[in-house]
């Protein structure tokens, strides 16, 4: 699940940041003024990013159907509706109250499109395997060791002792075993 987590969060944040500050270039141009749009089209496109994220949320394992039992998770289907509803909503009639301008056919469809894309996005993340992705991190690790030859400052954690067979996201990123990390003597909040 870290991979897809990391892999969305790195989507949806190149896709407003080129929204943002390269859309004035690429968007066409209408009568109104395109940069009191902007922060509309880009609050619209990261709302529906994270709207059809939620469809891909529902599977925390490596496959790809998202949408197997979809219409038995009725508590998500109704959430995402108020979700919808309510951003369709903030668009619409929102205005001065979320600082937003009503965007036209061809922004809403690029907002639309966006936040799809985080499907597919999810669904080529997952059949990346996880085995390549903690090889790529643990050479990271070993490039920044090299660079690094001072001692890190501690942050209040220690790792418990090696050997552990934890084999999660956190103990190849960080080296320390989080079920195993105990607080420091000095904290004051042992």
């Amino acid at each position: 699940m870290w991979k897809v987590i990391v892999g969305e969060e790195i989507y949806q944040l190149a896709a407003s940041y080129i929204l943002h500050f390269a859309g004035p270039r690429f968007l066409p141009s209408d009568n109104d003024t395109k940069e009191s749009r902007l922060p509309a089209l880009v609050f619209n496109t990261f709302m529906w990013m994270q709207t059809f994220n939620l469809i891909n949320n529902r599977r925390v394992d490596s496959h790809v159907g998202v949408f197997w039992g979809i219409r038995r998770g009725y508590y998500l289907l109704i959430a995402m509706l108020a979700i919808i509803g309510g951003q369709i909503t903030i668009m619409f009639v929102g205005g001065t109250v979320f600082s937003v301008h009503r965007l036209n056919g061809w922004q809403w469809g690029i907002s639309l499109v966006l936040g799809a894309i985080t499907i597919p996005v999810g669904m080529i993340l997952r059949c990346i395997p996880d085995r390549v992705l903690l090889g790529f991190v643990d050479m990271l690790r070993k490039l920044r060791g090299r660079r690094e030859q001072a001692a890190i400052p501690s942050d209040g954690l220690e790792c418990g002792p090696k050997g552990s067979h934890s084999v999660s996201f956190i103990t190849k990123l960080t080296g320390c075993n989080v079920d195993e990390a105990i607080l420091m003597p000095e904290s004051p909040y042992r």
